[in-house]
């Protein structure tokens, strides 16, 4: 299976199963695309404990400030895919950054 379609199907089964957390300040739960994209990453190369560590609180930040200053009274939905999508670049960005590039 290609990577993107396990990233996908991850997250998919994270969100049905409901196993993903939740934030009431954002009002959502990054989980479901926070941490299958983590573990994706670190299937592909080489990444230390403390880098995975660091990748999830980076997302999670980025992703918890952006749905945080949604102006609630105002969205047409509450659908995490609207701001957790912001946090998963931060994710990849850090550990491809700390990481050497796998070969294809």
């Amino acid at each position: 299976m290609h990577f993107l379609g396990a990233l996908f199907s991850n997250c998919a089964a994270a969100s049905a199963l409901d196993v993903d957390d939740g934030h009431r300040g954002a009002a959502s739960h990054p989980g479901a695309a926070i941490i299958p994209a983590v573990l994706m990453e670190a299937e592909r190369r080489p990444v230390s404990r403390e880098d995975l560590l660091a990748a999830i609180i980076i997302g999670y930040e980025v992703a918890f400030r952006i749905g945080e200053a949604r102006r609630l009274h105002e969205d047409i939905s509450f659908a995490s895919g609207i701001w957790i999508c912001y946090g998963l670049p931060a994710v990849l960005g850090r550990l491809q950054a700390r990481s050497p590039t796998p070969s294809p």
